[in-house]
């Protein structure tokens, strides 16, 4: 991890982040329902969680190592990207990073959103059976909160494409 590599003074993921605003009792700011909804997700099973607005993503989606060439832009900055770094991907640009929070410019939630997919990033102890638990309480709140309806995959290394079906 980043911190065992010496790097937690210059990178925080994005649970981190989260979660060190409550304990700061920093005040985390209300976006929108869905958002609202994944960050309480991030912070009660201390997952990355991130949402991006699925009618901006072009093609399928991709669980992919980055190479050299590929760029990734957000708040109109360029985040560095290493060579290897595992990166969700389109059929054009980078999507999110590992770890961070914050989707690429461009497929960012807007309150023009129809549709959205929710990225998250489950690393041991959770396995398969309490990710598909989580995502389940995901569709279930989706449903209650902003009346919306959900379907997942799930990828890893065995599965690295989802072909979806822009709105």
């Amino acid at each position: 991890t980043w911190k065992e590599e010496g790097h937690a003074d210059k990178f925080y993921s994005a649970v981190e982040e989260l979660l060190n605003k409550v304990i700061s009792g920093e005040e985390i700011e209300c976006q929108n329902k869905l958002i609202d909804l994944c960050n309480f997700i991030a912070l009660k099973y201390f997952l990355n969680c991130s949402v991006l607005d699925l009618g901006e993503i072009k093609g399928n989606i991709c669980l992919r190592l980055a190479d050299k060439s590929d760029k990734f832009f957000v708040s109109g900055k360029s985040i560095d990207i290493e060579q290897g770094e595992l990166v969700v991907s389109d059929a054009k640009n980078i999507l999110i990073k590992k770890g961070l929070h914050e989707p690429a410019d461009g497929v960012k939630v807007t309150k023009n959103t129809k549709s959205a997919l929710i990225v998250i990033e489950a690393l041991p102890p959770t396995n398969s059976d309490k990710l598909k638990n989580i995502l389940d309480e995901i569709a279930q709140l989706v449903e209650i909160f902003c009346k919306g309806k959900c379907k997942y995959a799930i990828l890893n290394s065995d599965k690295t494409e989802y072909k979806i079906d822009n709105p």
